[in-house]
């Protein structure tokens, strides 16, 4: 039998991209059923920006960074502070399951078209490695973002309306 806490560890770079394939495609699907096909899904190469992917449609470009978990709600962690510089960067987190099925979406971010909340207030990120000295230095323009901070969504429609606003099915947001 696979231990699948084992093989989501020791993979989780295949585990981000099939989320992240997933995702788009999910979001392809929902938008071709409303006859919405004039919409850009954009991957990043590496997350050295803070985002993993740039979803534009008409006036809105969203710099979205994905995260995913099998907890049923987010918890803390990093986003490059890099992000909030984006015209309208949020963050998306999937709480899948061992198959890797979403079982709930959860945003943190603004209205489509305006800016990430502010990350102020939040503390630093920490490195990983230690110095000699046993100290965690902070993470440069990285924060940690406290996962009380999302909201939980209720399926896919509701992401893609925080994303890009309601659709109509005739290529333009209400």
């Amino acid at each position: 039998m696979i231990d699948m806490r084992t093989q989501h560890a020791t993979a989780s770079s295949l585990r981000e991209r099939i989320l992240e394939h997933s995702l788009v495609a999910d979001i392809w699907r929902l938008l071709w059923s409303a006859g919405i096909t004039d919409v850009e899904i954009l991957r990043s190469e590496f997350d050295g920006y803070g985002y993993d992917l740039v979803i534009a449609w008409g006036v809105v470009v969203r710099h979205v960074q994905l995260k995913a978990g099998r907890l049923k709600n987010p918890g803390n962690f990093d986003i490059a502070t890099s992000l909030a510089d984006k015209p309208s960067g949020c963050v998306v987190y999937l709480d899948v399951d061992d198959a890797l099925e979403v079982r709930a979406y959860w945003y943190f971010g603004a209205e489509p078209g305006e800016p990430m909340p502010s990350l102020e207030g939040y503390r630093p990120a920490r490195r990983i490695g230690r110095t000699a000295e046993g100290v965690r230095p902070d993470r440069k323009n990285h924060v940690r973002l406290r996962g009380s901070g999302f909201q939980r969504l209720d399926g896919l429609e509701q992401l893609v309306e925080r994303l890009l606003g309601r659709i109509d099915g005739g290529g333009e947001t209400t």
